[in-house]
């Protein structure tokens, strides 16, 4: 057999040739570039890796599921022959198909919920009444998700391995939120659920020990997100409990003082927690910290002009206002309801108050003067924002994502206004019946309010499908109970046919005790004298006491 040699490259040359005029005749460029690599070529095809790239990145060896199984049952044979022949290269790994979760996305996994469909659960408009409504239909849970909203509980993932008790009280939470959402899913227990309750509970109180880790707004975070779970479990004891939490909160936020909310995040924790602090100071008879200057100075600084929510200047502007309204409700209603101490007070024609002034009044007429001005402000920041605000069913054609929250602040303001003119008329005879006309006017729009939205969301296929209440009716549950309360005492508010019992002050005659007190009954607040609260005092919250609070949750 003869053995065929390879032959030698030939080499041809190319001649280039001149016109009759002198100039150079065209060349054949191809034929010139290919004879000058041919030598080049024929030393890569030598070296075994002609027309291979990229030699030095690690090979991803994927397998037809075929091939495997054949290789798995020995049909199958790699020869050499058969293989590309691949350059020497460091050993190659096979690419993992997804990371190992971690953190935030751990706990998300593990649970099967996140929490970050909270936050429209975690605003500042939502407080012990809403609990109540969601206590009676727990099937409108699901439906709450689905209103996405801004809020502290989104800077939770970017922070979370920061603190031990923040992370306790999240996965406490994702933990309930997955039992209500799989009621009958074996795999989270309410004896679980309870477990990490106390875990969480124990890792807040060692935090709130420490006086380093009681000033990390983990801590804070911490405790508001136990406060959302007590929203959840709403039972009586819980509901408590929860109680406990919110008064501890403002006790940190108060310690922290008012110049600590600068970031983002610190004052999101706050914003969250304005709500809750300005309605429980009113249905419990109490007073918060929050109306004293260097505060109200700190919750104008957090105004931040291109937020569409709670940081906005608007809603900023609005809480400023109206958290006076609690301070002042608690002075009318010591009046009311203890009106043979004022038998021998002086009737000033000339009230030096101001709106902001948190001492006893010196005469009736001091505290009327004083519900008005704040009334006075509250009208003017309807003045002011009236362009933003949407004071009729339009928002039901606008595409505007927070349309639904500029129609739900505006009953917020009829609410408000509608009960400060009870107080006002309650100790002020002269212009009780004038304030009524208008508190009945503007809680009967409340009310029409909320039978538009149950209209207007009554056909949301969404709805019908889930069979769960709109969740507008549920955000207006707490405007709702002082509409309703005015409109179903309206009529006896207005009757002075009983009057002549009342203790005359001056030129004013205070409302019958027992009208006040029915109200009230009906609003579910108590009259009783304020609990001795820590964050009530307006004496600075020292670090030693604050471990006072949640030691009785």
């Amino acid at each position: 057999m003869a053995i065929l040699k390879p032959s030698r490259p030939e080499f041809a040359f190319v001649s280039q040739e001149f016109n009759d005029d002198g100039s150079k005749q065209s060349v054949d460029r191809k034929t010139v570039r290919k004879q000058a690599m041919r030598a080049v070529a024929v030393s890569r095809r030598a070296r075994g890796n002609y027309g291979k790239h990229n030699l030095r990145q690690y090979p991803i060896m994927l397998l037809l599921d075929e091939e495997v199984n054949q290789a798995q049952n020995g049909d199958y044979e790699l020869e050499a022959t058969s293989q590309i022949q691949q350059a020497p290269c460091r050993n190659s790994y096979s690419i993992p198909s997804s990371p190992i979760a971690q953190g935030f996305e751990s706990m998300r996994i593990r649970f099967g919920v996140d929490i970050l469909e909270l936050p429209s659960l975690a605003s500042s408009h939502l407080a012990r009444l809403a609990s109540s409504r969601l206590a009676s239909e727990p099937a409108i849970f699901a439906g709450l998700l689905q209103c996405k909203q801004v809020s502290y509980i989104g800077h939770v993932p970017a922070r979370f391995g920061n603190s031990v008790c923040m992370e306790d009280a999240a996965s406490c939470l994702a933990a309930k939120m997955r039992r209500m959402l799989c009621p009958n899913d074996a795999a989270i227990t309410d004896v679980m659920v309870i477990g990490l309750y106390s875990k969480a509970l124990k890792s807040l109180q060692n935090a709130i020990n420490d006086p380093v880790q009681v000033l990390n707004p983990d801590t804070l975070c911490a405790t508001e997100l136990l406060a959302a779970f007590e929203f959840l479990e709403f039972s009586q004891h819980y509901q408590g409990t929860r109680q406990y939490h919110l008064d501890g909160a403002a006790c940190i936020i108060r310690h922290r003082g008012p110049n600590s909310y600068k970031s983002d995040y610190e004052i999101s924790l706050f914003m969250a927690l304005s709500g809750p602090i300005f309605t429980d100071a009113m249905w419990q008879n109490d007073n918060r910290f929050i109306v004293e200057e260097g505060w109200q100075n700190a919750v104008y600084a957090m105004v931040d002009p291109h937020s569409s929510l709670e940081g906005s200047p608007m809603v900023v502007e609005f809480w400023a206002r109206i958290v006076h309204v609690s301070a002042y409700f608690r002075d009318v209603t010591a009046i009311v309801c203890g009106q043979d101490i004022l038998q021998g007070t002086k009737y000033s024609h000339a009230p030096t108050c101001t709106e902001g002034c948190e001492h006893p009044p010196k005469s009736v007429h001091e505290l009327a003067c004083r519900g008005f001005n704040i009334r006075r402000r509250i009208q003017e920041w309807r003045h002011e924002y009236r362009d933003m605000l949407i004071e009729d069913t339009s928002y039901q054609q606008s595409k505007e994502a927070y349309a639904v929250f500029r129609w739900q602040f505006f009953g917020v303001y009829l609410s408000v206004t509608a009960l400060l003119n009870r107080l006002i008329g309650a100790i002020s005879s002269s212009m009780r019946i004038e304030l009524e006309n208008e508190s009945h006017e503007f809680a009967s729009r409340v009310v029409l309010m909320e039978q538009d939205a149950l209209e207007e969301q009554a056909t949301d296929e969404f709805y019908l499908a889930q069979k769960t209440v709109p969740r507008a009716d549920f955000y207006s549950t707490q405007k709702v109970v002082v509409a309703r309360s005015i409109l179903a005492t309206s009529m006896s508010w207005s009757d002075d046919s009983m009057t002549d019992h009342q203790s005359p002050i001056g030129e004013e005659q205070l409302i019958e005790r027992w009208k006040f007190e029915a109200w009230c009954k009906l609003l579910g607040r108590s009259n009783n004298s304020p609990r001795r609260n820590l964050c009530t005092l307006f004496t600075v919250c020292s670090h030693e006491e604050l471990p006072e609070i949640f030691s009785q949750s």
